[in-house]
């Protein structure tokens, strides 16, 4: 390989095409990362939390509770055959996982889980600390 004297100019050429291939990449069909909104409050001695989970049924959602710990999992998958068509993006899996600090003073044995409109609500008594718990969701 022969030795090449440093030429600053090549450099900047170089990170100029750089940039110029990025902006004209189609960011339509990038990747987006969303979260769902997710609320915590305080409401008459409970701690309740409110998640939307629009695109998933009461089934697909799965939530944990542990000493100072919340965890609400949700996998969707869609398996629909379709011919005649040319994807530019397809995606036909979903899935949610979030885990959250709460306070270890929850009575968590007589937390509840409900999941109504798109929208789960976790209510959790405020009270002595217990054991960890799967919460049927209702």
């Amino acid at each position: 390989m022969p030795i090449v004297k440093y030429n600053p100019v090549r450099e900047l050429q170089t990170i100029q095409r750089d940039l110029e291939r990025l902006w004209d990449f189609d960011w339509d069909v990038a990747p987006s990362f969303e979260t769902m909104p997710f609320d915590i409050y305080e409401d008459d001695g409970n701690l309740i939390a409110e998640i939307s989970l629009p695109k998933f049924k009461k089934e697909e959602i799965s939530v944990t509770l542990d000493s100072g710990l919340l965890e609400v999992k949700a996998v969707h998958d869609e398996n629909v055959e379709t011919k005649d068509r040319r994807y530019y993006l397809h995606e036909s899996s979903n899935s949610y996982l979030r885990r959250v600090s709460i306070p270890e003073n929850v009575k968590l044995d007589k937390a509840e889980a409900e999941f109504k409109d798109g929208i789960l609500k976790i209510t959790m008594p405020i009270g002595s600390k217990s054991n960890a718990k799967l919460l049927p969701v209702k």
